[in-house]
């Protein structure tokens, strides 16, 4: 079970989409990462990647962000994040795409001021995404990227050279880390 922690939606408990492999990102690491955000997500347009159930989207657009468009490839996640919408009455704030993550980011032609991504931690494997993501983000926009330990962050971020490693954090198993775009 996890809820909207802030906002117009706050304490609204999400639904879960009947994924194989899908976790939720933790209450404490969602409070972490809203913190490090802090006014960046007011009337910001974002993207949540690889959504899931919507959770940190939904969180976004309850904190104040102006839009956020929801990303997954999954029938269930999809049906899931529609769900979860209505429930927090955000729906007239958001766009749900059913498309792979890479293909979306490769084919975007918006710009945003955050990107939220949180694949399956046994994809370990992220420089294409962290390429394509780079190319949509706004000058001094923000990456918030969940990952496994397992995942080579330098490696990730090699051929992009306007990304920068702002923070990482560990909760439990899952690691947290902010990327900016520096130019």
């Amino acid at each position: 079970m996890f809820r909207i922690t802030s906002g117009s939606a706050k304490g609204i408990i999400l639904l879960a989409p009947e994924v194989e492999g899908f976790r939720a990102v933790q209450d404490k690491a969602k409070l972490a990462i809203f913190s490090m955000l802090s006014t960046k997500i007011l009337k910001a347009n974002c993207l949540d990647l690889y959504s899931g159930s919507g959770n940190l989207g939904i969180e976004a657009l309850s904190r104040g962000a102006a839009h956020c468009d929801f990303v997954d490839d999954a029938r269930s996640a999809i049906k899931t994040i529609q769900d979860n919408l209505i429930k927090a009455k955000l729906s007239d704030k958001a766009e749900i795409i059913k498309k792979d993550a890479i293909k979306y980011t490769e084919e975007c032609d918006t710009n945003y001021d955050i990107i939220f991504a949180d694949p399956f931690f046994v994809e370990t494997h992220h420089r294409y995404l962290f390429e394509n993501m780079s190319h949509i983000l706004k000058e001094n926009g923000v990456i918030v990227f969940s990952h496994g330990k397992d995942t080579d962050i330098k490696d990730a971020i090699k051929n992009t050279q306007n990304l920068e490693i702002y923070d990482t954090r560990r909760y439990g198993s899952a690691f947290i880390s902010i990327f900016v775009k520096t130019h």
